[in-house]
Parts: structure tokens; sequence; C-alpha cells
């Protein structure tokens, strides 16, 4: 069984221009130009064999942990949105979700009938090794891209969305050494959640998901079932929320290196603050802080051996 533990916190300065500031009044629906910039920093240490970094070029075994390395991090969002007095809403930027990238889409207000956004978006390409399983030699570093785009719905605070997410590796030899490996690939993502305001500040939101993962390889595809809890409390000059999900994705077939089926866990836990002081304030622009945490555990029948990578911000 292999267990990865990733630790994050995160620490940045958010930019925040009210929506009231370039059109409507307090109370009104907001109209105009509004965003966020969110900008920080930080350190990542990992430990994770299969994780692209130099010090782990040259594997001599897969069930040995790999070298310890680290790198640093620049964490930067940009939300920016302008809204029409009709409900319709116009946004993009590098929006911040379970990662940051570049979106852009269109939100409509249905009044009592909710609201219904589509976007598109774009992942910035991440490294990955060409062959992430060779033993003894030198391992080479090719890319990993995706787009797509979503939906989503939300009424009364119940919400329901939709993802699909296509997946492109650029060179990936351990596609070609085994077909039942290759990563190219469709990612199906399916969420819905509730808000449950429960006062005094405090709030609930319970929520589900399933992602069908339509890899070209069979060993690589996968469907995965989850849920998680998050809980909001709010005092007048802070906030603060702490949430916990598992994610169990099973495979459809047996991976050719491990010889047998894949089944993995996710286990995330992150907490974040919010300190509601605003740190300096000019015109329309106001400027304050937050700070987070976050710890996730995979665990898989496919390795004996944990493999572990930490991220501060």
């Amino acid at each position: 069984m292999r267990a990865t533990q990733f630790l994050c916190i995160a620490a940045m300065i958010l930019i925040f221009l009210p929506s009231h500031g370039w059109g409507g009044n307090p109370g009104e629906v907001p109209t105009g130009f509004m965003g966020d910039i969110y900008i920080g920093g930080g350190w990542e240490f990992s430990n994770n064999n299969l994780e692209p970094g130099d010090d782990n070029k040259n594997l001599s075994s897969l069930n040995k942990r790999g070298k310890d390395q680290d790198e640093p991090l620049f964490i930067a969002a940009l939300d920016l949105a302008y809204a029409f007095d009709n409900g319709l809403t116009l946004f993009g930027g590098m929006l911040r979700a379970k990662e940051s990238r570049p979106t852009f889409g269109v939100r409509y207000d249905l009044d009592k009938f909710g609201e219904i956004e589509l976007s598109g978006f774009y992942d910035l390409p991440r490294d990955v090794w060409k062959d992430p399983y060779l033993v003894g030699q030198d391992r080479d570093k090719t890319f990993e891209s995706s787009y797509g785009g979503a939906m989503a719905y939300e009424i009364s605070g119940c919400s329901l969305s939709y993802e699909l997410k296509f997946l492109d590796v650029d060179k990936d030899l351990i596609g070609k050494r085994f077909s039942s490996l290759k990563r190219d690939g469709a990612v199906h993502l399916i969420e819905t959640g509730y808000e449950i305001e429960i006062g005094y500040g405090l709030e609930l939101s319970p929520g589900l998901e399933l992602t069908i993962a339509d890899i070209d390889g069979s060993s690589n595809a996968y469907t995965g079932f989850g849920g998680g809890l998050e809980i909001m409390k709010r005092w007048s000059d802070v906030g603060f929320s702490l949430s916990f999900s598992v994610v169990n994705n099973n495979y459809n077939a047996e991976h050719p290196v491990f010889h047998k089926k894949r089944n993995e866990r996710w286990c995330m836990r992150p907490w974040r603050l919010y300190p509601g002081t605003t740190l300096w304030e000019w015109r329309t622009i106001q400027s304050t802080s937050a700070a987070g945490l976050s710890t996730t555990t995979p665990t898989s029948n496919t390795s004996t051996l944990p493999n572990m990578y930490r991220s501060y911000s």
C-alpha cells in the first residue's frame, strides 16, 4: 500500500474590488467591474519517487522511497468580472478552484429560479515523467496539458455541476511501452452540494462527487466516488473553515508493472482562516489577508512504501 501525505500552509494577500464600487448601490444587484487579486508564495518538499525532480531522476527500485527534494512556489490568482443590469455576468482570469487555472465564462442570474454558469478553462502545463516506472537509468521530463469546459447550476443553496477535462501528455513513453498505461483521455466530474445555515455565523456544506476517467490506457481509467463536509464559522472580524473529504478511485484493469488492479483512496483535510480586518483601503480597493493548511493522504494497493510531499506557503 502506498501512502502519500500532502501538507500545504498558504498565506496570501487578497486585494478586493467591492462589487458596488463601480456601479450600483448597496442592497441592489451588483453591476459593473469587480475582481480579486491573490498573491502569495512558499516552498514545497517532496520524497515521492513518481513526482518529477532532478534528485529522483534515477530509481533503483519502485518500492524505495524517493530522495527529499524541494522547490519554491509562487501562488497567484486573478478573478475579474463585469456584471450587467440584466443579471448577466462575464468573468475570467486565474480562478481559484481545486487549483488555479485560466478560466473564462458567463454567469446568468435567473432570479428566483437560481443561477446558471458556463465556462471554459485551460490548466497550466505541469511536468511529468516520460516514463515514471523506468528503473536503473535516468528518467526524462515531459509535460501534461489539459483543457475543458464546465457548467453549474445553483438554487437556494443547492448546487450541481459538470466538468469535462481533456488530458494530453506530450511524450508519453510509458504509454508506448505499455498501451494500457497511456495517459491521454478525458475526465468527467459531477459534483453536488448544499449549504445549510445553522445560525450564529455557522454554516455546513456537505457534498458528493462522481468521477469517470475515460483514459486511453485501460489501467489508468477509473471510476471514483467521494463525499465531504465543510464547516464554516464567521465572527465579526474573522472567519474560519474546516473541511474533510474522502474520494475512492477504482481502476478498470490490472496495472502491468505491479500486476494488480489499483484501488486508491484520497483523504483531504484543509482549513482556512480569513481575518476580516482591512489591512488598507483606498477608494474602491481594499486589502485583507488569509491563511490555510491542507493535508492530503492517498493510499493505494500497488506500493508498499509511503511517498510523501509537503508544501508550505
